[in-house]
């Protein structure tokens, strides 16, 4: 059995207050627990407004891909408009360059026909003047309608002269009228915009 001193036991009371930390007082537990709820709060602050930060960073990027979204289709419906509009024009220019060769001949083929009638009238000079104003209004046209340079050929060498027979002059006129008149119908036949035209 060991025995034990009576200052013994007091020296170990001693040395165990030494060792362990003295209780808080109330004031330094207050002042923790507002540190504490400070350090809490500040820490839910920042956390929210990280939160939030990264919740309207994430609703404007979806917004900017939406819109850049929008905006290529948008930018894709008007390069198509354009191309369709395009390629529009360009077949409104042909029908328009069409359809002046067709009222080009037309014209042409009237001026003959004023020729003739005034042949008929035995007014020889106007008959002479409608054949030159056939002539100068199919000139232009002559590349571009297959078999009118040879009829262009036969406007400039037909000249009325004052003369009691006008039977040969008559026939040299109404054949160039018939052979315009056949080339008017040719270029209607050709034509799909002259076709719904009476």
């Amino acid at each position: 059995m060991e025995t034990t001193l009576p200052n013994q036991g007091a020296d170990q009371s001693a040395v165990d207050r030494q060792t362990r930390p003295a209780a808080p007082s109330r004031e330094q537990s207050r002042v923790r627990g507002v540190l504490s709820s400070l350090l809490a709060g500040a820490l839910l602050l920042a956390t929210g407004y990280g939160t939030g930060r990264l919740h309207g960073w994430l609703v404007m990027r979806e917004q900017v891909e939406t819109e850049r979204s929008v905006a290529m289709s948008a930018e894709s419906e008007r390069r198509e408009e354009l191309s369709r509009a395009t390629e529009l024009l360009a077949q409104l220019r042909a029908q328009r360059v069409e359809l002046a060769t067709f009222a080009a001949l037309q014209d042409g083929y009237r001026y003959t026909q004023l020729a003739l009638d005034a042949l008929d009238a035995r007014n020889f000079g106007t008959a002479e003047t409608h054949l030159r104003a056939a002539e100068r209004t199919l000139q232009p046209l002559s590349a571009s309608v297959l078999g009118l340079p040879e009829q262009l050929e036969r406007l400039a060498g037909l000249q009325v002269a004052v003369a009691s027979d006008i039977g040969q002059q008559r026939a040299a006129v109404s054949d160039l009228a018939h052979a315009l008149s056949s080339l008017l119908d040719t270029k209607r036949a050709q034509s799909p915009a002259q076709a719904t035209q009476p």
